[in-house]
C-alpha cells in the first residue's frame, strides 16, 4: 500500500497544507484562508474552534486525494505560533483567542509588566520579551480580566490546541514553545520563574517535545472529517521559518532563507547560540536537541505590509484585484533601468516616499528598496565567521523574476527559489515523514523531495550600480 505524507503550515492570514507521497512528489496542495476580528483599536482576536474546524476540512481534501490503495503515514502542523488560548476545565475556550499581532499589552498598562525585569527573557526562551506573544498577554487577562483567568485550567497556542483535536494528547514541540516567551531552551522546559508571575499552574501547560517527535495517533473524534485513520501518526512540527527551512533545505550555516510575507523574515542555521543572542536575533531550537545548529531569525518587520500600501496606491481606482495589481507592478519595475535612473525609495519611512509614486521608475525603486533592507540586515550578522554562499526565497516576490534578479544583484549571492509558497508545509511534511519512520532524518526527507528550484546568479555589471547606490543612498 502506498504511503503518504501531510503537513501543515498554519500561518496568520491563511493554512496552506501539502500532500507528499513516501517518494517525495507533492501529489496535492490545498489553501484556506483564516478569520480575524478587530474588535476594538489595538485588538486582533480569532475564534480557536473556527480555526480548528478550517484545518479538520483542509485535511480532509488533501486525503480525498489518494486512491483506495493508499493511506496517510503521518501528518505534521507548524505554523506561526505565537497565539494565546486560554481554556476552562472542559477545554472550553474562556474568551477569543488572541493574535500575535494584537498589541493591547502595549497599548494599556499591565501592571506586573511594568514592574517586572525582562533582561534575562530573550537568553532563557531564544526571544526578546515582546508585548504581544502568550505572557504578556496572559498577564494582560490576569489584570484586566480576572474572573475568566481565576477559571483557566489551561493554556496554549493555536498549534497545541489543533494537535489535542487530532490526537486528545495536549503536546507543543521546543521550536513552537519558544515564542510563548515561558520556555526554558537550554533546559528543555517551561520557565518556572515566569509561570510564577503571571499564577499560571505547570500542570495547565503542554507536554513539551521535540520537532518531528511521535505525539500520538489520530483520535476518534477527529477521523471522520479529516478522513484520517486511526493508524496515522501525529507528528509534532514546527514553528514557521524552521519548518521553511527544512522544506528548502537550509540546514547549513553558508545558507540562508528568506521567507517573504507581511514581514521579511531571515533564518540562519548557526551553531553558536549565544552569539545570535548577543546580535539581537531570535534562536530557534531547530536542530540543536540532535546536536545540529540553532536557528537565528532576524526580520525586516511589516516590510510585505508596506509594500501592499504602495501597490494599493500606484493602481488605486483601476478595479484590479491585488493579484492583478501585482502583475502590474512586476511589469513595471521590468520597464525601469537598473538603479530605477537614480530614484531611491526608503521603504522605512512613507513620508519620505509618498510624493515619488508618480514616477515612472517608482516600482522598481520599490523592490530595489526591499533589496537594499535585506542586505543591510545580512551585514549586521554576516561577518568572517558567517558568510553565506546562497539565499533561498520563499513566498510571493519569488514569484517575479526581477525582484529576484534584483535580490541576487543587490547582495551580490546567488540566489536559489524553492518552495514557492508552500515551503513551511513541505517542511512539515518531511518532519510527518521522520517521525513515521520513512525517512531517516530531516534531510534525508529534503533530499527525497521532488520540488523544482532555480538559481539565479548576481549579474557583475548590475551588481557594481546597486553597491554604488546602497553606499550613498542607504547607509
Amino acid at each position: 500500500m502506498k504511503e503518504y505524507l501531510i503537513g501543515l503550515d498554519v500561518g496568520t492570514s491563511s493554512i496552506k497544507g501539502v500532500m507528499i507521497s513516501s517518494a517525495g512528489e507533492i501529489v496535492c496542495q490545498e489553501k484556506q484562508s483564516t478569520e480575524l476580528s478587530y474588535p476594538k483599536p489595538h485588538y486582533i482576536e480569532f475564534s480557536i474552534g473556527e480555526h480548528y474546524r478550517k484545518i479538520r476540512l483542509l485535511i480532509g481534501k488533501l486525503v480525498a486525494g489518494i486512491s483506495a490503495k493508499g493511506s496517510v503515514a503521518a501528518v505534521a502542523i507548524s505554523g506561526a505560533g505565537g497565539s494565546t488560548v486560554l481554556l476552562d476545565k472542559d477545554n472550553e475556550p474562556l474568551l477569543n483567542s488572541i493574535c500575535w499581532m494584537d498589541d493591547r499589552a502595549s497599548a494599556e498598562c499591565v501592571e506586573v509588566i511594568e514592574k517586572m525585569d525582562t533582561s534575562d527573557i530573550h537568553r532563557i526562551s531564544g526571544w526578546p520579551f515582546l508585548k504581544s506573544f502568550p505572557f504578556a498577554n496572559l498577564a494582560w487577562i490576569r489584570e484586566k480580566m480576572p474572573d475568566a483567568y481565576r477559571r483557566k485550567a489551561r493554556f496554549c497556542t493555536d498549534l497545541d490546541y489543533i494537535n489535542y483535536g487530532l490526537s486528545e494528547i495536549w503536546a507543543i514541540d521546543y521550536s513552537s514553545a519558544t515564542p510563548t516567551c515561558m520556555f526554558d531552551q537550554l533546559g528543555l522546559k517551561w520557565n518556572r520563574s515566569s509561570l510564577d508571575i503571571i499564577g499560571m499552574p505547570e500542570k495547565a501547560m503542554s507536554k513539551l517535545v521535540h520537532s518531528s517527535a511521535v505525539i500520538g495517533e489520530i483520535c476518534r473524534n477527529a477521523q471522520d472529517e479529516t478522513r484520517l485513520s486511526r493508524n496515522t501518526k501525529l507528528v509534532a512540527g514546527a514553528f514557521d521559518h524552521p519548518s521553511g527551512a527544512i522544506g528548502t533545505g537550509v540546514f547549513e550555516p553558508d545558507s540562508l532563507l528568506i521567507s517573504t510575507g507581511t514581514s521579511w523574515v531571515g533564518f540562519h542555521p548557526v551553531f553558536d547560540r549565544e552569539a545570535a543572542i548577543d546580535e539581537g536575533m531570535l534562536a530557534d531550537p531547530f536542530m540543536s536537541f540532535n546536536g545540529g545548529p540553532w536557528g537565528a531569525i532576524f526580520s525586516i518587520p511589516k516590510i510585505g505590509a508596506e509594500i501592499d500600501f504602495c501597490v494599493n496606491r500606484i493602481f488605486d481606482g483601476k478595479n484590479l484585484s491585488m493579484h492583478d495589481k501585482y502583475e502590474l507592478f512586476n511589469r513595471k519595475s521590468g520597464e525601469s533601468p537598473v538603479g530605477s535612473a537614480g530614484l531611491f525609495v526608503d521603504l522605512r519611512s512613507r513620508a519620505s516616499y509618498e510624493g515619488l509614486m508618480g514616477d515612472v521608475n517608482f516600482c522598481r525603486a520599490v523592490m530595489e528598496s526591499a533589496a537594499y533592507m535585506l542586505r543591510n540586515k545580512i551585514e549586521k550578522f554576516a561577518d568572517g565567521a558567517h558568510r553565506l554562499n546562497r539565499i533561498v526565497m520563499s513566498g510571493g516576490p519569488s514569484q517575479s523574476p526581477v525582484w529576484t534578479q534584483i535580490v541576487a544583484d543587490v547582495t551580490g549571492i546567488p540566489l536559489i527559489l524553492a518552495g514557492g509558497q508552500c515551503a513551511g508545509a513541505l517542511g512539515a511534511a518531511v518532519m510527518a515523514g521522520v517521525g513515521a519512520g520513512i525517512f531517516e532524518n530531516e534531510k534525508d526527507g529534503f533530499m527525497t523531495l521532488k520540488v523544482e528550484s532555480k538559481t539565479i546568479e548576481p549579474e557583475g555589471r548590475n551588481k557594481k550600480i546597486y553597491d554604488e547606490y546602497y553606499s550613498f543612498s542607504f547607509k
